[in-house]
């Protein structure tokens, strides 16, 4: 084995352990932040800071992993949260690869539309459509919290201690 494929193999498995911590610390009782109704969601900021830096291939692959990983816990349909981080982890992947730069603005843009959306969408598709009662109070008081708790205190120090990472791994 070559010394730049130990390297990979290092780096895919240190990103991994991250992407289950961070499973762990969102879905665990007793770990899990919440904030009022608003729980934090560490995995999709950790998706999308290993996408940033391990482009669209394996982006696309932890993206399905952390999906998978959400789909576990989730009480809605299965592969739904797959689906989404896939989509999710493809496309920031391309992105950075392809057209934007790997920097904490991209960082935080990028957590930002992605949560919102995830939490729009879930909002839409599992309490909306559902016809729950008083949809529009669950969605401010529950996924809006969510997403703007989980943009507040977890992009910036997710990235930068991926980015610290990342550059360990790749000088070692």
């Amino acid at each position: 084995m070559t010394k730049e494929k130990k390297l990979n193999l290092i780096r895919y498995a240190v990103w991994a352990l991250f992407l289950l911590i961070a499973f762990l610390a969102q879905s665990t009782k007793g770990l899990a932040v919440e904030i009022g109704q608003a729980h934090l969601c560490f995995v999709i900021p950790t998706v999308i800071c290993i996408c940033m830096f391990e482009k669209e291939k394996a982006g696309c692959w932890f993206g399905l992993a952390g999906g998978l990983l959400m789909d576990l816990t989730s009480p809605v349909i299965p592969g739904y949260n797959a689906l989404m981080l896939l989509i999710t982890g493809t496309a920031v992947g391309l992105l950075i690869t392809n057209l934007l730069r790997n920097t904490l603005l991209t960082a935080f843009v990028f957590c930002s539309v992605s949560l919102f959306l995830y939490e729009s969408f879930y909002w839409l598709f599992f309490v909306f459509l559902k016809g729950t009662v008083s949809p529009s109070g669950i969605y401010w008081s529950n996924y809006f919290m969510t997403f703007f708790w989980s943009t507040l205190l977890l992009v910036v120090p997710v990235y930068l201690i991926f980015r610290a990472v990342n550059k360990a791994l790749r000088t070692a």
